[in-house]
């Protein structure tokens, strides 16, 4: 059967209303005076300003695939893999708790919808075909045969442990201060910790282009690998890898054995409990907090969402509340989602440039992220479009405030 996979989603597709909330706020036209969105809501149109490339207009794409109107075209495809599956859509539609249309999942539609066009064969787009090749052979996407714990030379860190980190492929690979800032913590609090001897990449972007059977293949590894190192508590400073382990990965080996955590959650532990002490106030101005979009709006209605952590551990490390942005929580803006911009360049570019407007126009001066994709995405258009605004990770914060 042809759309197997979406088809799963049917009464979902049919039940939109298309009623436009999904593209932009700042207000509900159902409910105007019961739910305020920030105006920015979907990355895809901010950059493409056309139905089609929001929420609303993809599933009316979806319902003519569904009943034989449309071709599965290239450029169709390509299209459809746009959306950055920021799930902005999904959280500004489960608002509508009074309103019995609510609640449609467009990202997890629009993912199922990438799986079935992997099964035709037609999919997915060559720049995110190139990045699943990187990972099913070098086990990273950025395809480099260098060791992967390089960033961990001459830290002694063992290779078990009840607590785990997971590098990820950008701290491994791109951005070794946030790993080593978590690893400068942990030991400031007298952690015991580990990381993986054979750790690979956490396989997002095979879950989020629709390669089904090659991501079972990286969750079934990272799970066996760290079940072997003894892992209670597995620690993430990427909002990707986090969404992976805590979300995805239970959807193809089962129960994973132990939990998964945001750096964020186990620091605010630490200051709760009394061993980490901020005692160095850092320089930083004015401070505003990206909310990563996997920290806050992963899994289904329900789930935890990990919101409140970060900004206690920013508060108690500048000695006041982050200023926010427009967009924050569940309705925070993407950063554009640095790992989906092979196949939407454009997207990747606006939202991050967008984001740091957002920063600018409240008079922030550095704005602090829970997610080491968003601090890439963000660094670029803050050096051109924020006037020397500063972007940082959570732990690189906290290190400097030890």
């Amino acid at each position: 059967m042809a759309y197997e996979k979406v088809s799963k989603y049917r009464d979902m597709v049919y039940r939109c209303n298309t009623c436009r909330r999904c593209p932009r706020g700042p207000w509900d036209p159902n409910q105007p005076d019961k739910l305020k969105t920030p105006v920015k809501q979907c990355p895809s149109y901010e950059a493409n300003y056309t139905l089609a490339s929001a929420s609303q207009g993809m599933i009316l794409i979806i319902r003519d695939l569904l009943e034989g109107k449309l071709e599965a075209t290239p450029e169709l495809v390509d299209h459809m893999y746009e959306c950055v599956l920021c799930r902005s859509c999904n959280a500004v539609c489960e608002g509508m708790d009074s309103i019995p249309l609510g609640g449609i999942q467009g990202a997890d539609i629009f993912r199922e919808l990438r799986a079935d066009f992997v099964d035709m064969g037609i999919a997915p787009p060559k720049g995110l075909k190139k990045l699943c090749d990187n990972i099913a052979e070098s086990h990273n996407r950025q395809g480099s045969g260098k060791d992967r714990n390089a960033w961990a030379e001459g830290l002694d860190i063992p290779d078990r442990g009840e607590i785990m980190i997971f590098a990820g492929c950008t701290g491994s690979y791109q951005d070794q201060a946030v790993l080593q800032s978590l690893v400068k913590i942990l030991r400031a609090a007298g952690v015991e910790f580990g990381i993986l001897k054979d750790e690979w990449c956490c396989g997002a972007i095979q879950y989020e282009s629709g390669m089904d059977d090659a991501f079972a293949v990286t969750a079934r590894h990272n799970v066996e690998a760290l079940r072997e190192a003894g892992a209670k508590r597995v620690v993430c400073v990427c909002a990707d890898c986090f969404k992976a382990l805590a979300f995805d990965y239970p959807k193809a080996v089962g129960e994973l054995g132990f939990e998964v955590i945001h750096s964020s959650e186990l620091v605010k532990e630490l200051l709760d409990e009394g061993k980490l002490t901020l005692t160095r106030k850092p320089e930083l101005g004015k401070v505003t907090y990206n909310d990563p979009c996997f920290l806050v709006r992963s899994g289904k209605r329900g789930d935890k969402k990990v919101i409140e952590e970060p900004r206690a551990v920013i508060t108690a490390a500048v000695g006041e509340a982050p200023a926010e942005m427009e967009g924050f929580g569940k309705y925070t803006y993407c950063c554009g989602r640095s790992i989906m911009a092979a196949a939407a360049p454009s997207t990747y570019q606006t939202a991050g440039k967008g984001r740091v407007k957002d920063a600018a126009a409240i008079g922030a001066d550095t704005i602090v992220t829970g997610c080491i994709n968003c601090k890439s995405s963000l660094k670029g258009p803050a050096g051109k479009e924020g006037g020397g605004i500063r972007v940082m990770s959570l732990e690189e914060l906290v290190a400097e405030a030890l």
